[in-house]
């Protein structure tokens, strides 16, 4: 008795058989080929999302940092210069008057003193 020949020798054997290869091989393709530009997808998603979302928080942190540090900069700048206009006007204004009053009353004194001798 001969044994029957293997199912690949026939025909609907060599066609199953190559539809079973041709199957498998296509779905390993295209699973690796979906997994690779899926991933490569949400990879390129996900850092420039994520570039996004830091380099905003950034902006925001150091713009309200920068404006903090100038305004107080600022403050301090002007806060001083004007205490020194200030007090250096005062001091004008205020030895200008005094030197009036003295001067004005030391000459009233010595013409008095004069007039009586």
């Amino acid at each position: 008795m001969r044994s029957p020949a293997p199912s690949f020798c026939t025909l609907s054997g060599l066609i199953s058989s190559a539809t079973r290869v041709l199957t498998e091989a296509a779905y390993r393709v295209l699973t690796d080929t979906a997994y690779r530009v899926l991933t490569g997808a949400a990879y390129r998603v996900l850092t420039d999302a994520a570039y996004r979302v830091l380099t905003g928080a950034a902006y925001r942190v150091l713009t309200e940092a920068a404006y903090r540090v100038l305004t107080d900069a600022a403050y301090r700048v002007l806060t001083g210069a004007a205490y020194r206009v200030l007090t250096e006007a005062a001091y004008r204004v205020l030895t200008d008057a005094a030197y009036r009053v003295f001067t004005d009353a030391a000459y009233r004194a010595l013409t008095d003193a004069a007039y009586r001798a």
